[in-house]
C-alpha cells in the first residue's frame, strides 16, 4: 500500500485532483485490478463518438445510393468524418438517436466478444498444456468437500476446459445474434428513412460489418441480456477454475503451490505468506459480473415502442461487465503459469485417505458375490469397528472372517491400490483435449 502511495505521489503534481476518482475502474490506488485497459479505450467518449460518426456516415452513403441524400454531400461527409470538422446538414435523416447509438454499440459488443474469443483460446492452450502434463499424475476426488475417489489432476483440469469449450461454442453463436443493425426511426417503423428497409439494412450491415435485425428492437433487449449472460457464465467457469485452486494452494493440503515469480503477494505483517490474491480477486470480478447481469434482469421493462430505462442502465452496466469479464481472463491466463503442481502432497493425501478412497471399489467387488445392500451393511458396520481398533482398516479386513469368504488378500491389496481406483479419469480427460472441431454438438 505504501509503494502505491508513493507512486501515486511521484506521478502526480496535483494530488488532489488526481486523487477525486471515486469509480474503481478509473481509481489510481486500485483501478488496475478492474480496468481492462484494452476493452476500457472501446467506450472512452472519443471511441464512442467515432463510432457514431461511422454510423451516421454509413447511413448518409446508403441514402445517397436511393437518391436521399446528396452524392456530393456524401463525399464531403465521408472524407472529414470527424466531430469537429463533418457537416450535419445530410447526417440523421430519419433515424433515432436510438438508432445510432445501438448500432455503434452493436459494433462495440462484436469487438469485445473477439477479444474475449482470443483470449479464452490462450488460456485453453495453457489448461491444455497443464492437463495433459498431469494426465497420470493420481490425486483425490473429492465430493461434498470430503475424500470420495482418486482422480487423475488432468481429470480435473479437463472438467475446466470442457465447461471452457462450451463457453467458446457460445462466443461463436452469440456474436451473429448480438451484432446486428438498429435503424428503424422513432417507432420502429421505418417510417421515414426514404429507402426500402430491406436495402438500407443490407448496405448498413455490409459497411459496418454487422448482421442484418429481423425487426425493431429499441424496447427488445434480449441481446443485451444474452451479451450479460455470456459474461457471467464465463465468470462462472473462471471463478470455478480460480476457487478449486485457492483451495488446493492452502498448506493443509499443499497440493498445488504458487511460486513467487511475478510478484505474489505476502502479508504485510506476516512475511511467510503467499496469499493467492489474483486467485482470489477473479472470483471478485466473478461476482461483481453476476451482480450487473442480476440488476439488468430486475430492470422495469420497457414501455410501448421506445424508452430509455434499459438504455441508461447498459450505459453504465456493460462497460464494467465487459472490463471485469476481461480482467477476470486476463488474470487467471497469467496466474495459471505460477501454479506448481505438488505430486509428492497429492500422493501422500491419496495414501493418507486409501481406505476411504477405495471403499466404493471394496462395496462393489464384495456386493457382486453378497449383494450390495448386504454388503453396506457389512462395511458400515466394518468401518464402526475398526474405529475402535489400534489397526488399519485393510489388515482389519484381512482378518475378518466373513470378508474373507469372498475376498483374499491379494483382491484386497489391489482393491486398497488408488491406481485402481481412477477408473476412465485419463480417457475422458483425452477426450477433452483433443476436441477441437467448435461446431461438433456439445452436451
Amino acid at each position: 500500500m505504501l509503494k502505491i502511495i508513493g507512486e501515486i505521489i511521484m506521478k502526480h503534481t496535483n494530488i488532489e485532483e488526481k486523487l477525486k476518482n471515486y469509480h474503481v475502474m478509473s481509481s489510481n490506488y486500485v483501478g488496475n485490478i478492474y480496468r481492462d485497459d484494452e476493452i476500457a479505450e472501446i467506450f472512452t467518449d472519443k471511441m464512442r463518438i467515432s463510432g457514431w460518426l461511422k454510423v451516421l456516415v454509413a447511413l448518409a452513403k446508403c441514402q445517397s445510393e436511393h437518391g436521399i441524400v446528396p452524392k456530393e454531400a456524401t463525399a464531403i461527409i465521408a472524407e472529414n468524418a470527424e466531430l469537429n470538422k463533418i457537416n450535419l446538414a445530410y447526417l440523421h435523416i430519419g433515424s433515432a438517436t436510438q438508432d445510432i447509438q445501438d448500432t455503434e454499440q452493436s459494433m462495440a459488443l462484436k469487438k469485445i466478444l473477439n477479444i474475449f474469443k482470443a483470449r479464452l483460446d490462450k488460456l485453453r492452450a495453457d489448461l491444455v498444456n497443464l492437463g495433459e502434463t498431469h494426465l497420470d499424475t493420481v490425486c483425490m476426488g473429492r465430493t461434498h468437500y470430503q475424500p470420495a475417489v482418486p482422480i487423475t489432476f488432468g481429470f480435473k483440469v479437463a472438467s475446466w476446459i470442457d465447461e471452457l469449450d462450451r463457453n467458446l461454442q457460445r462466443l461463436d453463436e452469440v456474436i451473429s445474434r448480438i451484432a446486428v443493425v438498429q435503424i428503424y426511426g422513432a417507432c420502429g417503423s421505418a417510417s421515414h428513412l426514404g429507402v426500402d428497409i430491406e436495402l438500407l439494412e443490407k448496405g448498413m450491415a455490409e459497411r459496418l460489418g454487422l448482421n442484418r435485425a429481423t425487426f425493431a428492437w429499441h424496447t427488445v433487449r434480449d441481446r443485451i441480456h444474452e451479451f450479460l449472460f455470456i459474461c457471467s457464465m464465463i465468470c462462472t467457469n473462471l471463478s470455478r477454475i480460480a476457487n478449486e485452486l485457492t483451495h488446493l494452494n492452502r498448506p493443509e493440503i499443499a497440493e498445488i503451490e504458487l511460486t513467487w515469480e511475478g510478484g505474489m503477494c505476502s502479508s504485510t505483517i506476516m512475511p511467510h505468506k503467499r496469499n493467492p490474491e489474483e486467485f482470489e480477486h477473479v472470483i471478485t470480478l466473478s461476482h461483481l459480473v453476476h451482480g450487473n447481469l442480476s440488476g439488468y434482469l430486475n430492470a422495469p421493462q420497457a414501455i410501448h415502442e421506445r424508452d430509455f430505462i434499459a438504455v441508461r442502465m447498459e450505459w453504465a452496466i456493460i462497460p464494467e461487465t465487459a472490463s471485469y469479464t476481461g480482467k477476470a481472463i486476463d488474470l487467471l491466463t497469467a496466474t495459471l503459469p505460477l501454479v506448481k503442481v505438488n505430486k509428492e502432497a497429492m500422493q501422500h493425501n491419496v495414501e493418507k485417505f486409501a481406505v476411504k478412497l477405495s471403499s466404493e471399489k471394496l462395496m462393489i467387488q464384495l456386493g457382486q458375490k453378497m449383494g450390495k445392500i448386504n454388503a453396506h451393511k457389512l462395511l458400515v458396520d466394518v468401518f464402526e469397528s475398526v474405529a475402535h481398533e489400534d489397526k488399519s482398516v485393510l489388515t482389519f479386513l484381512k482378518e475378518h472372517a466373513e470378508i474373507n469368504n469372498y475376498l483374499d488378500e491379494e483382491m484386497l491389496e489391489a482393491i486398497f491400490n488408488p491406481i485402481n481406483n481412477i477408473g476412465q479419469s485419463q480417457k475422458l480427460a483425452q477426450r477433452v483435449f483433443a476436441w477441437q472441431n467448435r461446431q461438433e454438438v456439445r452436451h
